[in-house]
């Protein structure tokens, strides 16, 4: 199941970029992630299900995004440093979260998933406020000043 959705996640991921760029896209995988909350809460397989396979969309929605708002604002001298941070941050939080998520766990099955939504909802918050900064792929600030001075010229 997770592979299927990792492939439909690739090809909305490149579907909603072109549509609606790169921050607005890891606003939407970032609300998928926040369903995550109903998982602890299903009564039943099949909404257990649901919520699982709604989840497992969210990741190639958001976890592409980071590198790829990188890549369009970040000074082409610090491109690395920035990726090279992103990437550390990101591999922090996959090696701390199961040490620290586990134990809340087992006093409270609901707790982690409400931790990772609340994540989940801070990215949203985040990202939004990059929509109107970054500029859409395919072009960039630059381009944009060459195209204004060149109708000035």
């Amino acid at each position: 199941m997770y592979t299927h959705t990792i492939s439909l996640g690739n090809q909305i991921f490149a579907s909603l970029v072109a549509s609606i760029g790169v921050p607005a896209t890891a606003c939407v995988g970032a609300l998928f992630g926040a369903l995550q909350i109903g998982i602890p809460y299903s009564n039943s397989l099949l909404a257990l299900s649901a919520f699982r396979y709604i989840y497992y969309i969210g990741p190639p929605l958001q976890q592409p995004s980071a590198p790829a708002i990188i890549s369009l604002v970040a000074p082409p001298s610090a491109m690395g440093s920035w990726m090279a941070s992103s990437a550390t941050v990101q591999a922090l939080v996959r090696a701390l979260s199961p040490p620290v998520l586990g134990p809340l766990y087992d006093n409270d099955v609901a707790l982690p998933f409400l931790i990772a939504a609340s994540t989940a909802v801070g990215t949203i918050c985040c990202a939004g406020l990059l929509i109107h900064r970054v500029p859409r792929s395919g072009s960039s600030s630059a381009d944009e000043e060459d195209d204004t001075h060149g109708q000035r010229g």
